[in-house]
């Protein structure tokens, strides 16, 4: 784990594993034997993932009262869309904080009934059904629709 935080932290790909210079480097550290570039970009970065999805849910679960959404679509030069939710909220002790509720590939027709269907299985992922109080798009009418779709003009 600490290797993967290494890439992380430092920005180094995970290549690094391959390279001459990490590997006699490692091979003074005994018993030692760094894992595969294709380890660390799979197993062990799910690992890493699922371990800080835990940590944050746990903490969305605890925190937050009520959260303000912010949401958006983005195609790609190859055309793959994508949505994005975030979620911005106030702990008790009036420490703002933000998190990603989900960034996912968006297939179909970028209209209202799909857009609304996304961000309510986003929603209802992390059980903040009803605790969202504002949303912010781009204004969008196929957005705009689809917030109000979810949550019945009632934000």
């Amino acid at each position: 784990m600490d290797l993967l935080n290494l890439c992380k932290d430092s920005f180094h790909p995970f290549s690094i594993v391959e390279e001459r210079a990490f590997k006699k480097f490692a091979g003074w550290i005994p018993g030692y034997k760094p894992p595969t570039r294709k380890t660390l970009s799979g197993s062990l970065l799910q690992e890493c993932y699922i371990k800080t999805e835990q940590i944050i849910r746990s903490q969305v679960v605890k925190e937050v009262e009520n959260i303000c959404i912010t949401t958006d679509l983005w195609t790609s030069g190859v055309t793959e869309s994508y949505i994005a939710l975030i979620g911005q909220y106030l702990t008790e002790n009036l420490e703002f904080k933000t998190v990603l509720l989900g960034c996912c590939h968006f297939s179909g027709n970028h209209n209202s009934e799909n857009i609304a269907f996304e961000i309510s299985e986003i929603i209802n992922q992390w059980g903040l059904q009803r605790k969202v109080n504002f949303a912010v798009t781009d204004n969008a009418s196929n957005m705009v629709k689809a917030i109000k779709d979810v949550w019945n003009e009632n934000i």
